[in-house]
C-alpha cells in the first residue's frame, strides 16, 4: 500500500471520527491518531472540527491493519473507569526515568545506516456487510456503527527502517487474522465470503521513505528537556509525529491556552509510537512529563505479545506498558472503554489494539534485520 493511500485513508478516518464528536471547549480537540492500530478507542470530545493535515505517514510506525480498527472508535466514547491510584503511577514513572537515565544513549547513525525495529501489531475491526453497485458484496469498516456487524482481529509484524535524514522504508510480514467468534466466521461463509479489503486493509509490500524536506521535523529534533518539551506539549505546539508549530495547533479552542490531560497524554503516546527510535530517544523525557499530568493512573501488570510483564500506565482507555527492570517501553495497548461492542463479541476492558516493540538495532543497509 502506498504512502499516498495511507494518508488518504487516514484523512478519511479523521473526518469520520470528528463528525461523530460533540464540540466542547472544556475537553480539547479530538485526540490525534498517528498510528493506524494503536488508537482504537478514543474517549475524549473535540473542541475543533478542523482536520489537521498529516505531515508524513512514514514517520509513523508502519501499522497496516488499522483503518477499520480506527473506525470502531465511532461506536463508543464512554470513558473507561480505572481503579488504581495516581500516586503509584507517579512512582512507576519516576522509577522508569531513573532506569532509563542510566541506560546507554541511542546510538548515532553513520553513513548509510538505519534504525531498525520489528513491532508485533494486533487490532480488531468492526465491519458491516455492504452491497456494491455491481452487485458484489464486501465488509466495509465505514459502516461499523450500524449493527449487526462482524468483528475481525488481525495481526502482523511491522518492520521499519529510519535513516538520519528521515529516509527509510517499511513493510509488514506474518499477516494473519480471524473473526472473533466461530458464529461470525460461519455467517461470513454463508454470505459468500465477501472481501475483507475495506475491513482490514493490509499489505506486505515494501514502501520507501524519502528524506525529510526543508522545514520538516521529527522526533530526533525535539527538545530533550522535560520542562521545555512539556511546555510545548501543554501549549499544543507539538504534533503527533514530532512537528513543532509556532502556535497552538493541537488544542486551539482551549480558553486557557493549555491542552487537556487527554490531549497531552495522547500527544506523548503518539510521539512514542511515531518513529522507530522514539521510545528510546524520548522515553525518559516523556515519562517525566506524564508524571506531572493529573489523572494518569497505574493500570497494573500487563503481559505483552512477547510474554513480557510490564507496568501499565494509563489515561482512560490507552495504556503504556513499561519494563519495570529497564524502564523500556514494551508495548502500547488500547482497551474497549464500554460494552457497546458486546454484540460483536468484545467486552469492556478487552484489548482492541496493541503494539509490542522489538529491540532497536542499527543496521548497515535498508532492509537489513540484524546489526551483523
Amino acid at each position: 500500500m502506498t504512502n499516498e493511500l495511507h494518508n488518504e485513508l487516514d484523512r478519511r478516518v479523521h473526518e469520520m471520527l470528528q463528525s461523530e464528536l460533540t464540540e466542547s471547549t472544556d475537553t480539547g480537540p479530538a485526540r490525534q491518531q498517528a498510528v493506524w492500530a494503536a488508537v482504537l478507542e478514543r474517549t475524549d470530545q473535540s473542541s475543533s472540527t478542523t482536520t489537521k493535515p498529516r505531515v508524513r505517514a512514514t514517520w509513523r510506525r508502519p501499522t497496516l491493519v488499522g483503518l477499520a480498527a480506527a473506525v470502531v472508535a465511532a461506536v463508543s466514547f464512554t470513558p473507561l473507569l480505572l481503579s488504581p491510584t495516581m500516586s503509584s503511577a507517579d512512582t512507576i514513572l519516576h522509577h522508569a526515568i531513573e532506569l532509563t537515565s542510566n541506560q546507554a544513549p541511542v546510538p548515532a547513525l553513520g553513513a548509510g545506516q538505519y534504525y531498525y525495529e520489528a513491532v508485533h501489531v494486533s487490532a480488531i475491526a468492526a465491519c458491516r456487510l455492504s452491497t456494491l453497485p455491481d452487485g458484489s458484496r464486501e465488509l466495509d469498516g465505514g459502516l461499523a456503527n450500524d449493527l449487526p456487524y462482524f468483528v475481525y482481529e488481525q495481526t502482523d509484524t511491522s518492520q521499519s527502517w529510519t535513516g538520519a535524514d528521515g529516509s527509510g522504508g517499511a513493510t509488514a510480514t506474518d499477516i494473519s487474522g480471524h473473526f472473533i467468534t466461530a458464529a461470525q466466521q460461519r455467517q461470513w461463509v454463508t454470505d459468500g465470503s465477501p472481501s475483507l479489503t475495506h475491513c482490514v486493509p493490509s499489505s506486505g509490500v515494501f514502501t520507501t521513505t524519502p528524506p525529510l524536506s526543508t522545514g520538516e521535523r521529527g522526533v530526533t529534533t525535539l527538545p530533550t528537556s522535560p520542562s521545555e518539551l512539556g511546555n510545548l506539549l501543554a501549549h499544543g505546539r507539538v504534533g503527533p509525529e514530532g512537528e513543532v508549530y509556532p502556535t497552538n495547533t493541537e488544542c486551539p479552542a482551549s480558553q486557557t491556552g493549555i491542552c487537556t490531560t487527554a490531549t497531552q497524554f495522547d500527544i506523548a503516546w503518539n510521539l512514542l509510537s511515531s518513529a522507530t527510535e522514539a521510545p528510546q530517544l524520548l522515553g525518559p523525557v516523556l515519562y517525566a512529563i506524564l508524571a506531572k499530568l493529573p489523572g494518569v493512573t497505574d493500570f497494573g501488570s500487563v503481559t505483552d505479545a512477547n510474554g513480557q510483564v510490564g507496568a501499565g500506565i494509563a489515561y482512560n482507555s490507552e495504556i503504556l506498558v513499561i519494563d519495570p527492570t529497564t524502564g523500556r517501553l514494551l508495548a502500547t495497548e488500547t482497551v474497549a472503554s464500554s460494552s457497546d461492542l458486546a454484540a460483536g463479541g468484545v467486552s469492556q476492558g478487552d484489548v482492541t489494539s496493541a503494539e509490542t516493540f522489538g529491540t532497536l538495532l542499527v543496521v548497515n543497509h535498508l532492509g537489513a534485520t540484524s546489526n551483523s
